[in-house]
Parts: structure tokens; sequence; C-alpha cells
């Protein structure tokens, strides 16, 4: 990274948090960054405070996170910061396919150019994380959409809450030829017997009830027709 106020940085790299967590508890939205900061007299030393900016383009765009941290230490050009320890990390910042992150030393023109967050190698398999990929492929077979929060299933485009292409089984209840789904009042499904056959009976002109009292149609059975 180049600028004219002086500074730049030789290199810049950046690390997963390394904070330690309970089993089960979330993932932590840290991001190390490390970097070596030259003057225009040498590498630095001491304290400086930087100002990150996390951007949707290497040029230009939107601003997607922003952070202060004050008196950074700088040992021979060396520093080191974590992302996201000053302010929370929203859920978005990392969603998009490239975002970049902006530099700016003790309130001086950002640096440039911007340093893209790339993934490291094995993470690029959390993206099955999204999906539920078949295992030891990045065939989605779950997919859950971001913008709607639909589940499809054999599908990678859902359009209702749950999608799924194929057949399903469903094991509850007691299940066999010819039963149907039934519900309770609370929404709860079941295997169940299916109704009698109804009583009646369909013409190309309508329907009637074949038991003496008929409903509408051009033509009726014998009994009484209202």
């Amino acid at each position: 990274m180049k600028t004219r106020n002086g500074f730049w940085v030789a290199w810049a790299a950046i690390t997963a948090g390394a904070a330690v967590m309970p089993a089960g508890a979330d993932v932590p939205k840290l991001v190390g960054y490390q970097g070596k900061l030259v003057g225009s007299s040498g590498v630095t030393d001491g304290s400086v405070n930087l100002t990150v900016t996390i951007y949707d383009a290497q040029v230009g765009g939107s601003v997607l996170f922003q952070e202060d941290h004050a008196n950074v230490p700088v040992v021979r050009g060396l520093f080191g910061i974590v992302l996201g320890s000053q302010t929370t990390l929203p859920d978005g910042v990392l969603a998009g396919t490239s975002v970049y992150v902006g530099i700016s030393v003790n309130g001086t023109a950002e640096l440039s150019p911007r340093t893209q967050l790339l993934a490291a190698p094995y993470a690029v398999k959390s993206k099955s994380a999204e999906q539920l990929v078949k295992p030891g492929t990045m065939t989605p077979a779950v997919t859950v959409d971001g913008s709607t929060g639909y589940v499809g299933v054999g599908t990678s485009a859902p359009a209702t809450n749950l999608d799924v292409a194929g057949q399903i089984k469903i094991g509850g209840g007691s299940p066999g030829a010819g039963k149907v789904l039934t519900s309770d009042a609370n929404g709860l499904a079941q295997w169940g017997s299916a109704p009698a056959s109804s009583p009646w009976l369909a013409t190309t002109g309508g329907i009637y009830y074949d038991g003496g009292n008929v409903g509408s149609a051009p033509v009726c059975p014998p009994s009484p027709c209202r």
C-alpha cells in the first residue's frame, strides 16, 4: 500500500480470530489484521491511531463497516489489530463475494490500494454451511435462501418456506398403503385412514348427491332433485 501522506504499508495479512470459544458457542466475529507500517524515513516505531474501513469495492463503493483503533503499538513497523474488537462486525459484511479493507493512519488520507479480504484455503468449504452439501462434494443437498429464509431440498431456488423437489418420506404415526395425512388443531400431521367414499357423484356439468337430496347438475338421478 502507498500514499502521499508519508506512510505506506509494506505488507498486510488477514488472519482468523483466535478466540477460544466453548463448545456450542457462536463463531467469534473477529478478524485479525497485521501489517508493516513504513514512514518516509523508514520503519515506524511507537504507536499510531488507525481507522479501518471495509468496502464492497476496491475503488469507491459503499462502506460496509468502520472502526477506530487508538494507540496501536508499532514495533519495527509491525502492528496487529483485531477487526470487530471495537465495533461488532455485522453479519452481512462478509456476505459479499469481494470486500476490501482501507486503512487511515493518524487521521491522514486512506492508504491505497485497499487490501482484499481473502478466505483461508479450508474456509472455502465453509460456504457449504449455508447449503448442507452432499458429503464429500460441494453439491447442495439443502439450501437456505439468504434473502427469504426459504428452505429448498433438491433445489437451489426454493419458492416457498419448504420447497422439496422430489418425493418425501414421513414415518410418524402408522403409515400404510392408502393412508392420508391428517392434522390436529395445532397443525401436527400424522398418517390416518382415508375417509369413506364420498356420496357425491360427478357429471360433466356439475355434481349431485345420490341419496335423495341432489346438488346442481344438468342430469339428475331418479331420486328427487333440489
